[in-house]
């Protein structure tokens, strides 16, 4: 099996240069005098008609013969401004189980995923062009590949239209793809997609009309109207099969999809736009709570399984190309792609991206403060090693004053070269115990919270942070929801209340100050059940500061739990003292700790006696640090420290220090 002989492409002041494929027709009939890949194009290559033709599927791709064999061409083209006609593919690679297609008269190992989508998108009469990255890109020069990853944004954004491949017709696809055009079509015509975030919350208040305004009313009630005529006639079973195909996980498709101008969804042999689509989704996401309220338990049956964080990655996807399109909101930046895509799933980095370095590489270029990233010297680097890649970009993002990310250095960390400051982007993240994704709670570093100033430092793997020793862990108790799929653990949630307790009858009950920190007698009567949640409750989605409610659901689980087992009557729990579990599951891989001086909290799941607990100047949580000798600090994670937590230590003037943390 030939390999393709590839030219460099140009890349300096004359101008850049791109690859194009273009799938020849079906009837194309001389296949032997095709352009060699080697040949230059100084005109527009494109062979699709002036005015782009419709991609229309006539050919049951899934039943072609058994030596069918797609026809290709690949020119290079200059990639300066000149107007190109072309699309770009919105792919996932695949398993690795390879097919054969011809390009430039030269049978080409692609994969099977890649082969099959260009069968589908092949047409009978006219030529279709596309940029495909695994033929486009030498995947086997690393300097190319870093210089192609750094066009990716443009070379979508430039494209005619994005082909997103979904793959063949499974699991009643075909029903499932009508159905969203079918809703999509009058949802749009409902006004959904004019509609913000706060604006689809607003109507999902029952009763909420007072909050809006004419517009608003006039579209949650022809939304009410088409849920009426819907009922449960929804594909249920099959959205839930199409949300979880493997597709929507790869990190790449997410600036692919945002970036585009125009998005057209293939799979098998349906099509569908993508403002359908997300016209669709909206909808279902507006319409299922309401049906989901007012059904029979035989009716929730056949709504099916309600879609969980590892297949709601196509909601993520939507949100991000309606900011990046400025329908809704801001474009995020790489901090916020990230919190928006690195929580709430637990599906492994294979499924996102063939080299983990993509994890971040795949976001870059999309991100609203790339060029600031620029500046810092980050930008794709595929002759970087992963644990390069990610210290610098984690540097980065902490000088761009996102002390968060330390909060993300978690033990489930899977890499194990990496400096202890430094996240494992290959592994998914937990929430950050102390700090909601897109707000803040605490400011443990006082009024300068949003302020960062690491200072210079000469050795690449050491950071250096500027901190406030608070004081060393005396005691650890036992850890509390460790592992990575949380389920309640009711025993256990016994024990870690138990502990807590007694930590807190520990500390000097008559002591005025702690640290210089003037003591607040009603404060501590109230750690025993502020400490297990790390003074935070759930109301509604959002987390906020306790109330002083949550001490008669810490004392309804208490006695639930006393029962045992065998006595424990699910049915009967309060809605309030579940949400208390969920307040408690938020605290995960947490251990009880008290300090010598007598502070109480909450310490990651490996901190030890004798590890010191800090404040980093800028950050709004305490951290655990470790003395590892030479002056230097291991980070262990992020800490609750009760009566700490909004800058009581920083109003004593405490003496800062530089932490160089390996």
């Amino acid at each position: 099996m030939a390999k393709l002989k590839y030219t460099r492409l140009r890349s300096d002041l004359g101008g850049s240069e791109i690859r194009l494929l273009t799938v020849l027709p079906r009837y194309h009939r001389d296949t032997k005098s095709d352009t060699p890949s080697t040949m230059r194009s100084s005109v527009n290559s494109s062979r699709d008609s002036p005015k782009l033709l419709d991609i229309s599927i006539s050919f049951n791709a899934s039943n072609k013969p058994d030596d069918y064999i797609v026809n290709c061409s690949l020119k290079v083209v200059p990639f300066n401004g000149e107007k190109l006609l072309y699309r770009a593919l919105s792919y996932r690679w695949g398993d690795g189980v390879m097919k054969t297609i011809r390009i430039n008269g030269s049978m080409i190992e692609v994969t099977k995923n890649l082969e099959e989508a260009l069968c589908y998108i092949q047409q009978d009469r006219h030529p279709v062009t596309l940029w495909v990255d695994a033929v486009c890109i030498n995947q086997d020069d690393d300097s190319e590949k870093t210089e192609q990853v750094q066009n990716m944004r443009k070379i979508y954004e430039r494209a005619a239209e994005v082909i997103v491949w979904l793959g063949p017709a499974a699991d009643d696809s075909d029903v499932l793809m009508d159905a969203f055009e079918y809703f999509g079509k009058h949802a749009e015509e409902a006004g959904l997609l004019k509609l913000r975030g706060t604006d689809l919350i607003k109507l999902r208040k029952p009763n909420g009309d007072s909050e809006l305004g004419p517009e608003l009313i006039a579209i949650r009630k022809a939304s009410e109207d088409l849920s009426d005529r819907v009922g449960l006639n929804f594909p249920f079973k099959a959205y839930k099969h199409f949300a979880a195909r493997a597709y929507w996980k790869r990190v790449w498709i997410v600036q692919e999809i945002s970036v585009a101008k125009k998005v057209l969804i293939l799979c098998g042999n349906k099509r569908l736009s993508f403002e359908r689509f997300t016209a669709a989704v909206i909808f279902n996401g507006q319409n299922r709570p309401r049906l989901w309220n007012n059904a029979t338990f035989s009716e929730r049956t056949k709504m099916g399984v309600l879609i969980d964080g590892n297949d709601s990655a196509h909601n993520s996807v939507i949100g991000i190309r309606r900011r990046c399109q400025n329908e809704t909101g801001t474009p995020e930046t790489l901090i916020g792609l990230l919190l928006r895509l690195n929580f709430g799933h637990s599906y492994p980095s294979e499924d996102r991206a063939t080299d983990v370095r993509d994890l971040i590489y795949g976001l870059m270029g999309m991100a609203s403060d790339y060029d600031q990233l620029r500046k810092l010297g980050i930008q794709p680097d595929y002759k970087k090693s992963i644990t390069e890649a990610y210290t610098d970009i984690t540097r980065a993002l902490i000088k761009n004053g996102n002390p968060l990310v330390l909060a993300w250095c978690q033990p489930n960390r899977q890499l194990e070269d990496l400096p202890s400051w430094v996240p494992d982007y290959s592994t998914p993240f937990h929430e950050s115990c102390c700090q909601p994704r897109y707000y803040t709670l605490f400011s443990a570093s006082g009024k300068d919270s949003l302020k960062f100033g690491p200072v210079p430092d000469s050795d690449g793997r050491v950071l250096a942070l500027k901190c406030v020793k608070v004081d060393t862990i005396r005691e650890t108790r036992r850890p509390w929801n460790t592992g990575q799929q949380f389920n309640f653990e009711y025993d256990g949630s016994g024990q870690y209340l138990d502990d807590i307790k007694d930590i807190c009858s520990q500390r000097p009950v008559y002591a005025t100050h702690i640290l210089g920190i003037p003591q607040d007698l009603k404060q501590w009567e109230e750690a025993f059940w502020r400490v297990p949640t790390a003074d935070q409750e759930h109301q509604g989605s959002r987390r906020r500061i306790s109330s002083t409610t949550i001490l008669e659901h810490y004392h309804e689980l208490r006695e639930f739990v006393r029962k045992g087992s065998l006595a424990r009557d699910f049915a009967h729990m309060s809605n309030e003292c579940n949400m208390y579990t969920v307040n408690l599951n938020v605290q995960h891989n947490r251990r009880p700790f008290i300090s010598t001086e007598g502070l109480v909290g909450l310490a990651p799941l490996l901190a030890k006696e004798g590890d010191m607990v800090c404040i980093v100047q800028g950050a709004t949580m305490p951290f655990v640090f470790r003395e590892r000798g030479g002056g230097m600090w291991e980070l262990i994670g992020e800490a609750y420290v009760h009566g700490v937590m909004d800058g009581e230590i920083m109003d004593t003037n405490p003496k800062v220090e530089t932490f160089l943390v390996c």
